[in-house]
């Protein structure tokens, strides 16, 4: 039986795990293996970087937590509906995903027409992030298009994860039309080679692909996935979490780099993700723990807190930064700074989740049933043409 709330747990700890990422990037950037910020190197942040725990601020294991996450999540609602159903779900994917998405586009409009920021102390990144075209359509067209058709991030850089996301959720809601409709069990494997046949020819984005392997080791997941025992699912989280902190400069990574070389950090977060999500979901123990009411609060409202936390990073948190930074020392500030960040991340979040993600998913389903009616509409004018037509 799937295990709802740990599947929350898992995605909010994830999307903390984003935000961590993301105020490190403009706080503390040493612990990417970055230089150059505060004049001098900051020997915590290099010894943290150098050591395995850098999963507890991997953006990119976490990004993959969410694509497995959400092939196991979608085909336990595919599967358990009829063809009609897995219809539906696809009809509402893309307004589910993209009103939320265009108003974080809004909201960083917002941001950075209110507050006006020096950077100058703060690393490039986030220096340079706000320099988009300050227009409503532009938002609106980087939200509804951009974000889903090309992975376009201008005006919210966490968005070029929605063209996986999108076209993650098709792949699946297609295999299991495929499997539920025709029984044909390996449609999975056929999909798996098609989308490795076109990397090999450079027909798809390496990380686009990724990302949509991801999407189907968590349906596989669902399919095949079986309870396992403390004894297997404790280390294998372990090792996961230790793939999750890669980074290739990393002296506690030599060994896979020198196997792997560049592409180290890119399949030891990959990797990291599935080892992650099956050791959580398939362990009593582990799962019980992540069900826990903090988790699954954090969980309901992690796709608000991962649309709206850089534009308020970026530009509430800098601007607090460039207030203390006048007297208190670096690090102090960056603390202080982030720690404002993440709780109005938090508290805007939830009313971000009622009022705007809610309402996706109410209009969503309106415009499911509009769809579904209108071709009824159409079938039924059709039906009688036809009947006309023979009668005479």
């Amino acid at each position: 039986m799937i295990k709802v709330n740990a599947i929350e747990g898992i995605r909010g700890v994830a999307c903390f795990m984003v935000v961590l990422s993301h105020l490190s990037l403009t706080f503390f950037p040493y612990l990417h293996g970055f230089s150059g910020t505060a004049g001098v190197e900051n020997q915590i942040q290099r010894f943290i970087y150098d050591s395995p725990l850098g999963f507890m601020y991997s953006g990119s294991s976490a990004v993959y937590i969410f694509f497995v996450l959400s092939g196991y999540i979608l085909t336990f609602a595919a599967f358990k509906n009829n063809i009609s159903k897995i219809i539906s779900m696809s009809i509402k994917r893309y307004p589910r995903l993209m009103i939320p998405v265009v108003i974080s586009c809004f909201l960083s409009l917002f941001f950075f027409s209110v507050f006006s920021m020096d950077k100058s102390r703060l690393p490039e990144w986030i220096s340079t992030y706000g320099n988009f075209d300050y227009t409503l359509a532009g938002a609106a067209y980087s939200g509804t298009v951009g974000a889903f058709l090309t992975g376009d991030s201008l005006y919210n850089p966490v968005l070029w994860t929605m063209q996986t996301e999108l076209i993650g959720s098709f792949v699946i809601f297609i295999m299991c039309f495929i499997k539920v409709k025709y029984q044909f069990k390996f449609v999975d494997f056929f999909v798996g080679l098609l989308l490795l046949l076109l990397l090999f020819f450079n027909a798809i984005a390496p990380g686009l692909a990724a990302g949509l392997i991801a999407f189907i080791v968590g349906h596989l997941f669902y399919i095949h996935g079986k309870a396992v025992k403390p004894v297997v699912s404790l280390p294998m989280l372990v090792l996961g979490l230790y793939l999750g902190g890669a980074h290739n400069e990393s002296s506690s990574y030599s060994f896979i780099v020198s196997v792997l070389g560049e592409k180290a950090y890119i399949v030891a977060n990959f990797l990291s993700g599935m080892m992650i999500v099956y050791s959580i979901i398939f362990s009593t123990n582990l799962s019980t723990v992540f069900s826990k009411k903090i988790f699954v609060f954090m969980g309901r409202v992690s796709f608000s807190v991962y649309l709206i936390h850089i534009p308020i990073i970026s530009t509430v948190g800098v601007f607090v930064f460039n207030l203390l930074h006048d007297h208190f020392d670096y690090s102090s500030s960056a603390i202080l700074s982030s720690i404002m960040s993440i709780s109005l991340i938090y508290f805007l979040s939830i009313y971000y989740f009622k009022y705007v993600d809610n309402f996706a998913i109410i209009i969503s389903g309106k415009f499911q049933i509009f769809i579904v009616g209108f071709f009824r509409k159409i079938n039924l004018a059709r039906f009688k043409f036809n009947a006309a037509d023979t009668h005479e």
